[in-house]
């Protein structure tokens, strides 16, 4: 997972006094859309399923899906994300 990305976002939101930021693949009807400009969970933590959502904090990022990516996400997560399933 990105990291790297992740640690610039946590830097910036201690300074600005921000807990977590919302990372989805939702568009403004909320839909799940896959076209880039709604693709910033994908660019964030590097998930690549059709459905979730991703709240990164300072501390931990905390990623959501369905059944269908669960395991999957479990097996290939560091430390610093937690995977949740709904639905």
């Amino acid at each position: 997972m990105k990291l790297k990305k992740n640690a610039k976002l946590r830097e910036k939101n201690g300074r600005s006094g921000i807990d977590f930021i919302s990372c989805s693949t939702a568009d403004f009807m909320n839909q799940n859309m896959q076209e880039s400009i709604f693709g910033v969970r994908k660019y964030m933590s590097g998930f690549t399923g059709s459905a979730g959502s991703l709240l990164v904090g300072k501390d931990k990022a905390l990623l959501w899906t369905d059944g269908r990516y669960i395991f999957r996400l479990r097996e290939r997560l560091s430390g610093y994300y937690r995977a949740y399933a709904y639905g």
